[in-house]
């Protein structure tokens, strides 16, 4: 290889336990780094350089990547929890916070609703505050005992005896074009 021949390598560490590159040394900072091989003239002489990037540039494309439609949610989510935050005095993002939060929450939502809204808040929370919520572990605790006992309500099915019925039984004045359309 020529001196002045290089490689680039993007390593992503989350949820990564052990990270085997040959011949390298690497230099772990934030969740992503970029490594740069170079090569001298004699092949011992291996040096990979580490280039971190930001970690917050990383969360926000991540972030950034998601739908319109997805986003929107998520932005949404995060405005109702900030004015929440704010009109009832807190400052900060503590396990305690986002606890009572989820707590008022439960009193109006179930537990699916709840775990969505954690969902979204765990993601934009982590891009704009570089807090990883995830790790409050009363809050888990919680929604999980929250969902214990769940049983979701199923979506009723129309059997072919209820088209038939529909279609003899209905007012014509009132579904003729109905009708027609099923028949």
């Amino acid at each position: 290889m020529s001196s002045d021949s290089y490689n680039l390598y993007t390593v992503n560490l989350k949820n990564v336990c052990c990270v085997v590159i040959p011949v390298a040394e690497i230099y772990f900072e934030e969740s992503t780094i970029k490594l740069e091989s170079t090569t001298s003239s004699s092949e011992d002489d291996d040096e990979v350089v580490a280039q971190d990037d930001d970690p917050k540039d990383t969360n926000e494309k991540g972030f950034h990547d998601l739908p319109a439609k997805s986003k929107q949610k998520y932005e949404a989510t995060y405005k109702k929890f900030m004015e929440w935050k704010v009109q009832k005095g807190y400052t900060d993002f503590t396990s305690h916070v986002l606890l009572t939060y989820f707590k008022e929450m439960s009193e109006k939502f179930k537990a699916t609703s709840l775990w969505a809204t954690y969902s979204m808040l765990r993601s934009v929370i982590l891009t704009k505050h570089n807090v990883n919520i995830h790790d409050f572990s009363p809050l888990l605790e919680f929604l999980k005992t929250n969902s214990k006992g769940y049983v979701p309500k199923k979506a009723e099915i129309l059997e072919p005896e209820h088209i038939r019925r529909f279609l003899t039984d209905a007012p014509d004045d009132k579904y003729l074009v109905v009708k027609v359309t099923y028949s």
